[in-house]
């Protein structure tokens, strides 16, 4: 299965200590150069590949950042299974052009439903300690759909 991933995703994931839920969820992933230089506070590991956008056709519909913009490029070009990506915009983007999108809190509900984790309570608390956006109504959401209420 093949994933794309922005730099945000994996930021807050690799501060909670749960990239691994990325790698044991989907496998080796893919990221554009825009988003390798946007991972500052880490080395990315070997199972994360940066591929270069190959098309100069870039996304100029939308104000993405760069990371976004290649990410959601890198997934057309590839024809991607999925896109790791958070911001709201660049979520309209990338349903725009077909890509089926997850979310970080939408990759630790699938962890948590696998087996991976016990709570999803407590890291969607931790990637809000962290500095992470959940909102109210997402995270009541994900927790009923967690069995966790």
């Amino acid at each position: 299965m093949l994933i794309v991933c922005d730099s945000s995703g994996l930021i807050a994931l690799h501060a909670i200590g749960r990239l691994d839920c990325l790698h044991r969820f989907f496998g080796d992933l893919v990221v554009p150069a825009a988003v390798a230089r946007e991972i500052r506070s880490f080395v990315l590991p070997q199972w994360i590949r940066i591929v270069p956008v190959s098309s100069s056709r870039i996304l100029l519909d939308a104000q993405l950042g760069a990371g976004e913009t290649e990410a959601i490029q890198l997934a057309v070009e590839l024809s991607a299974q999925w896109i790791l990506v958070d911001d709201g915009d660049a979520r309209v983007v990338a349903d725009r052009y077909g890509l089926r999108v997850i979310g970080i809190v939408g990759v630790l509900l699938n962890a948590k439903k696998s087996g991976m984790l016990s709570s999803l309570r407590n890291e969607m608390d931790k990637l809000i300690a962290a500095s992470f956006h959940i909102s109210p109504r997402l995270y009541r959401t994900m927790i009923a759909k967690s069995g966790e209420v």
